[in-house]
């Protein structure tokens, strides 16, 4: 395939083939976030050429890189994976003490599905006090709660969970997801720190396992909670597969760079050794993101 002769043709068809070919069931394989084109198929993906990256570079010019898998599922454990539920939760099957922090939750907390623009308020609190326990310090206006609260409560194929104390109206957690294909992505979960310890997080989570088990397990979807965090180190995920039985599932991770940047990458990861400590002073958010990066390009390096 050659970009160059009558390129906007061949690269409508490409994009067009790539999504028949390899993403039969998404609408559009290819997420675009903060200038990264991650493919969202993690099952139906094969390596990418070097004319099929031009065409995607030239669809999405500010990329600065293209992040994809391979072998999923098909490969030895490596140093990067995703976590996935594709089997019907079964609480019983759990050790009796796991079984405990589960029902602790479920007995604390009523879970059910809402419009998240019904309880502005309480999500931009709860959204507040999660940024308060992070590095990052930030905080969100009612404005921006309410608007964000807006696009996920008319967004396409999104369903929200919120968490209630027993006997209260007070949302104190939820759970945004969103269906794409096959995947039901689990997009964002914040809760209020101070109702952990009594399991709100299990509350939302046996929700969400419970609605899996109903709706979408014998139709052949999974739960995806995203890859390995490389931003910040986080227990969540193995807390999702002692607790919810979900899984790593291993796979091999390819980068290939957009041209016009290339330069760039080559010169900001070989200084980063040397000043990281620098622009860590400068900017923490600009350090965790090139941190972020480095390490991606150190995992795809040893496959």
């Amino acid at each position: 395939m050659n970009c160059n002769d009558n390129k906007n043709k061949v690269c409508s068809s490409f994009d067009k083939d790539i999504t028949l070919q390899r993403s039969n069931k998404f609408e559009n394989p290819w997420k675009y976030r903060k200038r990264m084109l991650i493919c969202k198929d993690i099952f139906n993906i094969n390596h990418i050429s070097k004319s099929e990256s031009k065409c995607l570079f030239q669809k999405y010019k500010n990329a600065l890189f293209i992040r994809y898998t391979t072998d999923v599922d098909n490969t030895e454990s490596t140093d990067w994976y995703c976590c996935i539920k594709d089997d019907k939760y079964d609480i019983d099957a759990l050790k009796s003490k796991r079984k405990n922090v589960v029902r602790k939750g479920i007995s604390n907390f009523s879970v059910r599905e809402i419009r998240v623009s019904d309880y502005v308020d309480d999500f931009c609190t709860i959204i507040n006090d999660a940024y308060n326990g992070y590095e990052i310090t930030q905080q969100i206006s009612y404005e921006q709660a309410a608007l964000k609260a807006k696009s996920i409560s008319e967004g396409k194929n999104y369903f929200v969970l919120g968490a209630f104390p027993n006997g209260s109206n007070c949302l104190v957690g939820y759970l945004w997801c969103h269906i794409d294909g096959n995947c039901i992505s689990m997009s964002e979960q914040k809760v209020i720190r101070e109702h952990e310890h009594d399991g709100v997080n299990a509350a939302l989570l046996y929700a969400l396992c419970e609605k899996y088990n109903q709706e979408f397990a014998d139709s052949g979807y999974y739960l995806f909670d995203g890859w390995k965090n490389v931003l910040h180190n986080t227990n969540f995920q193995d807390y999702l597969i002692k607790y919810f039985g979900f899984r790593k599932a291993y796979s091999n991770l390819h980068i290939i760079y957009n041209p016009k940047y290339a330069w760039w990458f080559r010169l900001m990861l070989s200084a980063f050794p040397m000043y990281g400590w620098l622009l860590r002073r400068i900017s923490l958010k600009a350090y965790k993101n090139i941190e972020a990066i480095k390490k991606i390009q150190d995992v795809a390096r040893k496959i």
